[in-house]
């Protein structure tokens, strides 16, 4: 795991958020992750929420 995804889930547990919740904040991060956009400018960024949606 790396530390950045270590003090996202530390966050999360400071918030209070369920682990079936952090659990699916990981797995989109990682689906982010995989999207092949340089930049996330806002239209990469509402592409990606499109094909994300189907």
């Amino acid at each position: 795991m790396t530390p950045l995804c270590q003090r996202m889930i530390e966050d999360m547990d400071i918030r209070g958020l369920c682990e079936k919740t952090q659990k699916a904040h990981i797995r989109n991060v990682k689906h982010f992750r995989s999207f092949p956009c340089g930049r996330q400018t806002k239209p990469t960024l509402k592409t990606y929420a499109f094909i994300s949606s189907r």
